[in-house]
């Protein structure tokens, strides 16, 4: 343990002298980390999501009706894009390619 020890820090030393910015780097991040910390434990996790995104309103729901609102959302969102897959990758005839894209949504079609 220490020689692991000894060998972690010669390393992190080594990789100090060779790139004097990483310690400044790693400090705005851990100041960054902790005050986002402090404003979670003061406030709560509510407090720190944007009110803006609709995301707090959504978050105050229980939960298994989030994770079945995200779950529904990935899951069409998949099947759009496993149809697009497969009219670009499989071999099909022109009657299943057309039956496949008329499936589409329009605005999924546009993009």
């Amino acid at each position: 343990a220490v020689l692991c020890s000894a060998g972690a820090a010669w390393g992190g030393i080594s990789l100090l002298a060779s790139c004097p910015w990483l310690l400044l780097l790693t400090a705005g991040v851990a100041i960054a980390a902790l005050h986002f910390a402090l404003r979670v434990a003061q406030a709560g996790v509510l407090d720190v999501v944007p009110e803006a995104c609709g995301l707090r309103q959504a978050l105050r729901a229980p939960s298994h009706e989030v994770l079945r609102t995200v779950v529904d959302h990935f899951a069409l969102e998949g099947c759009k894009w496993a149809r697009l897959v497969m009219l670009a990758c499989v071999d099909l005839d022109d009657k299943q390619r057309a039956q496949i894209f008329e499936e589409l949504d329009a605005d999924f079609r546009e993009c």
